[in-house]
C-alpha cells in the first residue's frame, strides 16, 4: 500500500494529469489485487489451524498450493488486462492523456504480477509462524527502493526518460520482483521457515486444495466487492474533468493507506484464532476477536481526528494545484465518515 501511496503522491507532483492516470490505474488494480491476494490469503487460517492442531506436517503443502494458485491467478490477469483493459478505461470518457498514463501505468505494474501473487502464500507462512517483524523489515526494505525508482523514471534521472506516471507502474513491478527474492531467500535459507520446503514439488491432495480454495474464495469475492466500489465511483467522477479526478483519487489513495491499520489487526486476528481454534480453545478465539475490535475503533477515532485537523497537509502531498487542493479537502471529509464502519467490519 506504500507503493502505492508514493506512485499516486510522486506522479501527482509530475502532474494533475500524471496523477489521475496512475491513481486511476491504481485503483483498477487495487479490487483485482485484493480480490486474487484474498483467496491467497486463506493460507493464514489453514496455516494457524494447522499449528493449533499439532499437524505441521501439512503445512507445506498449503503454501505450495498457494504458489501454484498465484501461477495460474497471474496468467489469467495478464491475459485479461490485455484484452479487457483498454476498452475499459476507453469507456471511463478520460482525456487523452490520462488514458494513455493509466494504460501504460498498468502495462508497467504487469511487470510485477507474477511475484505480487507469489509473495502471498509465503508471507502467509512467515506472519502466522509469528514472524510478522521479519515481512515489516523486508517491506521496509522495499520501500525505498521503490520510492528512489519513482523518483529516477517518473522525472527522468540519470539518464534516463521521464515516464510521469508510467514510470511509478514500472518502478512498482520491479520492486515486486525485489521482494519475492528476499521472501524466497528467507523461507529456503533461514529457520523454522526452511524446514517445511515450501518450494518444492506441488503432491496434490484433493481434500486441502478445496479446503483453500472453500475458505479463499469467499474472502477474495468479499474484498472485491468492497474495493470494487471505489473503481465505480471512479467511472462516475471521470466525466468531471482531469482535476476532480486528481482530487478523488488524492483523498481515496490516502484512506487506502489508513485502511492498512484495521487490515493489520484483521490479519492478526485470523493467526491468533485460527490458532485457538485448532486448538479447541473457542474462549481463547472470543476473547482475542473482542479485543481486536476494541484496539481498531480506537485507533480508527484517532487518525479521523488527526485526517480532520490535517486535511491541507494531506492534500499538499500529492498536488500544489490550489483547486485541487480544496477539492481534495472536501473528499477526505467523507472519506472519514465511512473509515469508523471499516475499522469494524475488517
Amino acid at each position: 500500500m506504500g507503493m502505492n501511496f508514493f506512485d499516486a503522491s510522486m506522479s501527482g507532483q509530475a502532474g494533475d494529469a500524471d496523477l489521475a492516470g496512475a491513481a486511476i490505474g491504481g485503483n483498477i488494480w487495487m479490487p483485482v489485487q485484493t480480490c486474487f491476494a484474498g483467496i491467497l490469503l486463506a493460507a493464514m487460517p489453514l496455516i494457524a489451524n494447522l499449528l493449533g492442531a499439532g499437524e505441521k506436517e501439512k503445512i507445506s503443502t498449503v503454501v505450495r498450493h498457494g504458489m501454484l494458485l498465484a501461477v495460474a491467478f497471474s496468467v489469467l490477469i495478464i491475459v485479461g488486462g490485455v484484452i479487457f483493459l483498454p476498452p475499459f478505461l476507453q469507456g471511463m470518457g478520460l482525456a487523452p492523456e490520462v488514458y494513455h498514463i493509466a494504460l501504460w501505468y498498468m502495462a508497467g505494474l504487469g511487470i510485477g504480477v507474477l511475484p505480487f501473487f507469489l509473495i502471498t502464500p509465503l508471507r502467509s507462512l512467515v506472519d502466522t509462524l509469528g514472524y510478522t517483524k521479519l515481512s515489516m523489515k523486508i517491506y521496509l526494505l522495499a520501500l525505498p527502493v521503490n520510492a528512489f525508482l519513482n523518483y529516477v523514471l517518473i522525472f527522468g534521472k540519470l539518464g534516463l526518460p521521464r515516464l510521469g506516471g508510467i514510470g511509478a507502474g514500472v518502478a512498482t513491478g520491479i520492486t515486486f520482483w525485489l521482494l519475492l527474492v528476499m521472501f524466497a531467500a528467507v523461507v529456503t535459507k533461514l529457520q523454522p521457515f526452511k524446514q517445511y520446503d515450501v518450494l518444492g514439488l506441488v503432491r496434490s491432495v484433493k481434500q486441502l486444495v478445496a479446503e483453500y480454495l472453500r475458505i479463499g474464495v469467499p474472502m477474495g469475492v468479499a474484498i472485491f466487492m468492497e474495493t470494487s466500489i471505489f473503481g465505480v465511483v471512479a467511472l462516475f467522477i471521470a466525466k468531471f474533468g482531469t482535476e476532480v479526478i486528481a482530487a478523488h483519487q488524492a483523498a481515496l489513495n490516502f484512506s487506502s493507506l489508513i485502511y492498512m491499520f484495521p487490515m493489520s489487526f484483521s490479519l492478526a486476528l485470523t493467526i491468533v484464532v485460527g490458532v485457538e481454534y485448532g486448538a479447541k480453545n473457542y474462549q481463547g478465539a472470543r476473547d482475542y476477536t473482542a479485543l481486536g475490535l476494541e484496539l481498531s475503533l480506537f485507533i480508527a477515532m484517532v487518525y479521523m481526528a488527526l485526517e480532520l485537523v490535517a486535511r491541507k497537509y494531506i492534500a499538499l502531498i500529492y498536488t500544489t494545484n490550489p483547486h485541487v487542493i480544496e477539492l481534495v479537502k472536501v473528499f477526505i471529509i467523507y472519506a472519514i465518515m465511512w473509515q469508523g464502519g471499516d475499522a469494524i467490519a475488517a
